[in-house]
């Protein structure tokens, strides 16, 4: 081959991943507006009409972190594929629309328990998919990311998302907080699923329109053996499997309780917790570039030290967010605020720090047996704290005259255990990122 036919085919690729780049970001904004549709405040809500108790609301919500164990098995398949696009496409199509029909739930002439069980099922299998293909969608995205602008593009990618995603979620928490007051709370339900939906479909567009940049299968044979075996050997990746492993459980142990207690203990509106939404995502939206930059400078190791020991100092701070006092208007947007801050380096660094401790080759294995092995403790920490919530139910202690629910110690210590976390990065994870 020539030299001109070479440059010509390095423009044609630059060209390819600056459009899947693109893509990239009408894909992700779409993608979490559905999930923050059909996760949080909204999901708990949802669940509550139907009839399910904060214990059993904590145990559905946590169903997607029990799902990423799939990514045990999914490497074997995927990693025989050199063109995956179809699959992830199809995929991620259903796991949205499964998410979708949920909403005929109400309308089923079966008994409330009997309702839940559809719900959980329906939402299991809607992530089991969704996990299947993560590891793929992962390295379909970062393929098309050069590593010198990894930062810059994914502080501007985070800052679409949230900006997308927390216009939708505040315009339909006052649609439904307006049809709740008006007693028709499941017609509100209709109109957020319609929009679901919608969002499925720019989804799939944009995964249509992605096109993927060839890489070549791995030759080796995969076997279960390998997937169990090959990361854990890998000593600089075992000290990726812990830092998730302890970030996992740390946001699993209170993570679902967060909209449980805002809508059940607070009593809070829609509206008012679409609000916070908002500050939260204002504050992500200015942050998440900033964290871009300094990721370029220093090194995603050190964004992730910050921003996860933020995160911890904000989840153990809601033990001082009490009911019925004035306090909770000033302390509620605050650590909004300071949530926002720390998720916007979060989402980014978490995501690029697994690729600087992976080879290129068999990439999808170490990517799903840390989702799935950090996802499986994670589950046994949500479900363990959703057993305490249901057993301590009612129970309240006092601090300084004002009473303690078993639920802020629960969002108390997940800031512990994450602050637990934040040390490690900084004790073991002390080398520049590659």
């Amino acid at each position: 081959m020539d030299t001109g036919q070479k440059s010509s085919d390095n423009k044609s690729t630059m060209s390819v991943r600056e459009k899947n780049r693109l893509y990239s970001i009408y894909e992700g904004c779409s993608g979490r507006a559905i999930f923050n549709l059909t996760s949080g405040a909204f999901f708990v809500g949802f669940l509550k009409y139907i009839g399910a108790s904060d214990a059993l609301c904590g145990k559905i919500a946590a169903i997607p972190v029990l799902t990423a164990m799939i990514q045990f098995i999914s490497p074997i398949f995927i990693e025989r594929l050199s063109w995956k696009l179809t699959l992830i496409t199809i995929g991620s199509f259903f796991h949205r629309f499964l998410l979708f029909s949920m909403i005929i739930i109400p309308l089923l002439p079966i008994s409330v328990n009997s309702k839940l069980v559809v719900v959980s099922i329906i939402y299991f299998i809607s992530y089991l998919l969704i996990g299947f293909i993560m590891p793929a969608i992962s390295n379909l995205i970062v393929s098309s990311v050069p590593q010198n602008i990894r930062g810059k593009y994914f502080g501007i990618r985070e800052s679409y998302i949230l900006l997308y995603s927390t216009v939708v979620t505040l315009i339909l928490g006052k649609v439904l907080d307006v049809f709740k007051d008006n007693g028709n709370q499941y017609t509100g339900y209709i109109i957020i699923f319609i929009i679901i939906l919608f969002n499925n479909i720019i989804n799939t567009w944009a995964f249509a329109k992605t096109k993927e940049v060839r890489i070549r299968p791995n030759p080796n044979i995969i076997k279960l053996k390998d997937v169990f075996t090959i990361p854990v050997k890998d000593k600089r990746f075992r000290k990726i499997i812990i830092m998730f492993t302890l970030w996992s459980v740390g946001l699993q142990f209170g993570a679902q309780f967060f909209g449980i207690y805002q809508v059940s203990t607070l009593e809070l509106s829609y509206t008012y917790i679409s609000t916070n939404t908002m500050i939260f995502s204002i504050s992500y939206w200015f942050a998440t570039r900033i964290w871009g930059k300094l990721a370029d400078k220093r090194s995603w190791m050190y964004t992730s030290l910050l921003s996860i020991g933020l995160l911890g100092v904000v989840h153990f701070s809601w033990l001082f967010v009490f009911k019925g006092t004035m306090l909770i208007y000033i302390l509620v947007p605050f650590l909004h605020i300071l949530a926002g801050i720390a998720w916007g380096g979060i989402n980014i660094s978490i995501f690029n720090i697994q690729f600087d401790y992976t080879p290129n080759e068999g990439r999808t294995l170490y990517l799903g047996f840390n989702a799935a092995f950090s996802g499986a403790i994670g589950y046994i920490a949500a479900y363990f704290s959703s057993e305490l919530v249901g057993a301590f139910e009612g129970f309240k202690t006092y601090m300084l005259g004002v009473p303690i629910t078993i639920t802020q110690i629960v969002l108390s210590g997940s800031g512990v255990i994450i602050s637990l976390c934040a040390i490690y990065i900084f004790v073991f994870l002390k080398e520049k990122s590659a």
